[in-house]
């Protein structure tokens, strides 16, 4: 994409909303580009990730209960 300066006044939310979406916007000015705005690299937060799989995992009620003699065998527990 590419913008004449005195656009971005008139344009500059709209442009860093397309920035933000992944979109390279390039400045010009007399028909030369002159700066770039491009994304920046999104951390990952915390919050994004707790409850990311909420209502797609189901836990067994005895998930947690003592492994029998056999299944401590399978696992390498005894």
């Amino acid at each position: 994409m590419h913008v004449d300066v005195q656009e971005v006044q008139t344009k500059i939310i709209m442009l860093i909303n397309k920035a933000k979406a992944g979109e390279e916007i390039l400045f010009e000015e007399s028909g030369e580009v002159i700066a770039k705005l491009v994304p920046t690299q999104r951390k990952e937060k915390v919050s994004d990730r707790i409850g990311a799989m909420a209502g797609q995992i189901e836990l067994a009620d005895d998930f947690d209960a003592p492994l029998t003699g056999e299944e401590a065998k399978v696992f390498g527990f005894e």
